[in-house]
């Protein structure tokens, strides 16, 4: 949805947000699954997933969503590293 809007700079600006120790407040991202994402928000709880596409296209993503570690989420999920 705003891949045409954030530049890399701006994800990496929202990561650094969120992984505060200070941030107030819980959060959760998803993004697609790729190595330069899972290393901006590397030691919070993550969970990959497939994302299926109908609107222009058929197609399966993998996507990757992340939750702060002050969150209590369902089992099955990849801990903090």
């Amino acid at each position: 949805m705003y891949r045409n809007y954030y530049e890399h700079s701006d994800h990496e600006a929202i990561a650094k947000l969120l992984l505060r120790k200070s941030f107030p407040r819980r959060w959760v991202v998803s993004y697609d699954d790729v190595a330069a994402i899972r290393a901006m928000y590397e030691g919070s709880q993550r969970q990959s997933y497939a994302l299926h596409y109908t609107a222009q296209r058929r197609y399966t993503g993998s996507e990757i969503m992340f939750f702060c570690n002050h969150l209590a989420v369902p089992g099955g999920l990849v801990a903090a590293a």
